[in-house]
């Protein structure tokens, strides 16, 4: 499990407080429209901090070896640590087939997630316009950010406002 502690989070000081084999009592609420799709040529995805752990997952069970790409935004290389094991396992089993990373605290200007969509504008578009889905897990303030430069991607590559593809299910999100 990943968790990011806030000061004034109750599940995450609940989490952390927790001793090693202390039981926990909780149930699964399914977010039955956030789930990997397996009818398309190519998935991306896109997460800041533990919001890659769903997608981890999604990886994970990619029995069909659809084309997925993940970007991804942390603080620190350090931050990546403890998913580097499943993301170089993904590679190995071809369920992974990019992986672009933004830290924001490694050097003197800031690179965020929304950067490295903005970098690689011609694989969202291409993606979109081959009918493939893009699916977004984080923070509310990096979704924001993201679907501002996803909106400015389809209006100048598609001539479609981001609108257009969420309309058609092709973007997914499931944010905090």
């Amino acid at each position: 499990m990943s968790i990011k502690k806030h000061e004034f989070g109750v599940c995450s000081n609940y989490f952390n407080d927790l001793k090693v084999n202390e039981i926990v009592k909780a149930q699964v609420k399914r977010n039955l429209d956030f789930h990997f799709p397996t009818d398309v040529k190519d998935v991306v995805m896109i997460a800041n901090g533990t919001g890659i752990a769903p997608f981890l997952g999604m990886i994970n069970d990619n029995q069909s070896k659809i084309k997925t790409h993940l970007f991804w935004g942390g603080r620190t290389q350090d931050s990546l640590s403890i998913y580097e094991n499943i993301i170089d396992s993904a590679f190995s089993k071809k369920t992974l087939s990019s992986f672009h990373i933004a830290y924001s605290q490694e050097q003197k200007d800031k690179i965020y997630v929304q950067d490295l969509i903005l970098e690689h504008q011609d694989l969202l578009s291409g993606v979109l316009n081959t009918n493939g889905v893009i699916m977004i897990c984080g923070s509310v303030a990096m979704q924001n950010r993201v679907l501002e430069v996803l909106h400015t991607i389809t209006t100048t590559h598609l001539d479609k406002p981001l609108s257009a593809f969420e309309n058609n299910d092709q973007l997914k999100m499931d944010c905090y």
